[in-house]
Parts: C-alpha cells; structure tokens; sequence
C-alpha cells in the first residue's frame, strides 16, 4: 500500500482530478494500441518486416495498462474509488494520425503527473520541512520522500520515455511508408 503522508485535504482532492484525468487519457490511448498493431499486422499500411513497429506498440501497451493499475491504486490510497469514462471508439484510418494523437496523449499525461507533483510537494510538510525553509533549504523533499511522489515522480519519467518512443516510432513509421 502507499503512503499518502502529510498531504492536506484540499491537495489529496486536486491530486485526484489530475488521477482521474490521467486514467482518462490512458485508458483511451491503451485501447488504441491493439488497433494500430492490427493495422500495421493485417492492413499492410506500412512494411515492418522485422516488427520493430509492432514490437515498440505491445511494449507500450503492456507499460500503459500499468499505469492504469498504479495510478488506480494511488487513487484508492488517496480515498477515492478509481473511475474513468470509455471514449467513443472512433475508426483508425490512417496509423500516422493514431500515432501523433498518440504522442500528444503522453505528453498532456506528464503534464498531469507533473502537475500533480507539483500539488503533492508544494508545501513543507512537518517540522522537517519548516527547518529546512527556515535554513534556506528545499522544504519540499520532506514531502518528496513519501511514496506517493516516487510513484507520481516514477509514473511521469515512464512518460516521458514513452514520449521520446513514440517519437522515435513516427519517424520510423515516415521511414517505412516513403520505402
């Protein structure tokens, strides 16, 4: 279980929006990634003969659906029950598209992880905290080292490399179509 430390009540609430946010997004891009590997497998948009694409798509597929469970999980232990909306399942036509509203999910993803972060550290927690704003320290690594930012700070760095791979999986998506 996680320990949700020394966070006040008003910043466990707006912990959980952005949560609840994140589940959002990650939920609906999760679904997707079966789609375009299908796409990729069976609709012969683009050439992948060593199944780099495919490969780079399950992984990130299998990282999402963790981070589904643990953000679920720091939701619980923050006092709510985990919820997220089921989008409109629209048809993928082009994976190129899929792929940029991909990257731009991911990257609104950090952004509530780190906005979160941000809630979850901003204010000196205990006496450890007032001592070290009192000698010109950072007040906020007392509230750091609780469990809930290592989870919200790990969950926003596998972003961010889910970001840069996806990155790297447009370019060689635009690689493989020009081939």
């Amino acid at each position: 279980m996680f320990e949700v430390g020394k966070l006040i009540e008003s910043d466990k609430q707006a912990i959980l929006i952005f949560l609840h946010k994140s589940l959002d997004i990650e939920y609906a891009y999760t679904i997707d990634y079966p789609r375009i590997i299908d796409i990729l497998v069976n609709g012969d948009q683009v050439p992948d003969p060593e199944y780099r694409l495919r490969r780079s798509l399950e992984t990130l597929a299998e990282q999402s659906v963790e981070h589904l469970h643990a953000t679920a999980k720091l939701i619980d232990a923050l006092g709510d029950k985990p919820q997220w909306r089921v989008p409109a399942i629209e048809r993928i036509v082009d994976v190129h598209t899929s792929l940029l509203v991909q990257l731009e999910s991911k990257k609104a993803s950090v952004a509530l992880f780190e906005q979160a972060i941000n809630v979850a550290t901003s204010r000196p927690s205990g006496l450890l905290g007032k001592v070290r704003t009192a000698i010109g320290g950072n007040p906020t690594r007392a509230a750091g080292e609780n469990s809930t930012v290592r989870l919200l700070e790990r969950l926003s760095r596998e972003e961010q490399a889910h970001v840069a791979v996806l990155k790297g999986l447009i370019s060689e998506f635009n690689i493989q179509a020009e081939e």
